[in-house]
């Protein structure tokens, strides 16, 4: 595989699918002015890296930039359409047919952890290191959508970032 930037990968993808165009602004539904401030958003946002500390380490766009685009462009409906429009550009791909029916999810888990113990937000939890912590669960199929949901705490043991898998699942 050749070694390249995130940022170009993520900037090449948008040119094949213009997924970059389901960001659409909340109130007039025009996309982001300037595509490569909303891609760098999600990848603040992808990453955990955050607006501040995306901005410090990029000349893209400001801080003030990156908050208002994520703002007003990037929401759960505005991901779940980009979500939808790379999933159809695969799906269209000649090596997809390999894999059979779009029937198949992403699932992934994720754990994170919390300030300190807390009624509404996790328990404590042993395979973590007894501190207080959420689980999070979400499965993505382009025919089934399915919620996130918090698991408890006190789930067998997994990977402490996040891990993925795959799994059949029916459309609904």
């Amino acid at each position: 595989m050749p070694n390249l930037r995130i940022t170009s990968l993520l900037a090449e993808v948008d040119r094949w699918t213009g997924f970059s165009g389901a960001f659409t602004h909340l109130h007039s539904g025009a996309p982001a002015d300037d595509r490569r401030v909303a891609l760098t958003a999600v990848l603040a946002d992808a990453t955990n890296l955050g607006l501040t500390r995306m901005a410090e380490a990029c000349a893209v766009a400001s801080y003030r930039q990156l908050a208002w685009t994520a703002a007003w462009h990037l929401r759960e409906e505005t991901y779940r359409q980009a979500l939808a429009i790379l999933v159809n550009a695969q799906q269209r791909q000649p090596l997809a047919a390999s894999f059979g029916a779009a029937d198949v999810s992403s699932s992934d888990g994720q754990h994170f952890p919390t300030a300190g113990p807390g009624e509404a937000v996790g328990a404590v939890n042993a395979h973590y290191e007894r501190a207080a912590s959420a689980l999070f669960y979400t499965r993505t199929s382009r025919l089934a959508r399915r919620p996130t949901i918090r698991l408890r705490s006190r789930l067998p043991a997994k990977p402490p970032m996040s891990s993925t898998a795959c799994s059949t699942t029916r459309p609904t």
